[in-house]
């Protein structure tokens, strides 16, 4: 049980953390006229180009609370550390791993759509925050769901970011638990209850 609570916060809490992230950087791209937009367009894509696991490694160098460089400075003015070995440190990081990919599957979703219908929309009174909720959002969410539906896959099957962050700490989620099982025990290891909850990764997948 304490895997699946540890699964479903860590996928939930990535997915949504780096949607709303991308989501916001897409239509700031997009729907305005912030400055810099070729460096959002260039920066955010190549972070793909960098391994998770030396992203989570970047991440224990800055935020481990006995060495990060971030902490360092932290003491320097009596502020506490931060532990990235912790649940909410995976969600962090991995979060900001799916950003890209959101991104890349988000712009066009923002730039096929009629903007004319917006301005209709703010043509009759309504204000940004509703426009946003009651068309922009509205248009946008069969492609919103296949964006989250493939980010949350991502995230239930990625090993680097858990097995880095939470297996120093014993937070286990299902793909560092299928790990810890086949290396837990000398010998043989016992395959048939890896392959047991990797079964759940195909009852997902299904539905």
């Amino acid at each position: 049980y304490a895997v699946f609570r540890n699964t479903f916060i860590y996928v939930a809490g990535a997915t949504l953390f780096g949607i709303v992230l991308a989501g916001t950087l897409a239509w700031l791209v997009e729907r305005t006229d912030i400055p810099g937009k070729i460096w959002i367009y260039a920066g955010i894509p190549m972070t793909l180009a960098m391994p998770g696991m030396l992203q989570a490694m970047a991440y224990v160098l800055l935020l481990s609370p006995r060495i990060g460089f971030i902490n360092k400075l932290l003491e320097t003015v009596g502020l506490g550390p931060i532990n990235v070995y912790s649940l909410g440190g995976m969600v962090f990081v991995e979060g900001l791993r799916l950003v890209p990919t959101a991104f890349l599957m988000l712009v066009p979703l923002l730039r096929s759509m009629d903007p004319s219908l917006e301005e209709a929309a703010a043509m009759s009174g309504a204000n940004p925050r509703r426009t946003l909720r009651k068309v922009t959002l509205r248009l946008m969410l069969p492609g919103i769901l296949a964006v989250l539906i493939y980010q949350c896959m991502t995230a239930l099957e990625v090993f680097e970011v858990p097995g880095i962050l939470g297996l120093p700490a014993n937070i286990y989620v299902f793909a560092t638990k299928i790990y810890s099982v086949i290396h837990a025990v000398d010998g043989i290891p016992p395959y048939g209850e890896a392959n047991a909850l990797a079964m759940i990764y195909v009852v997902i997948a299904i539905g």
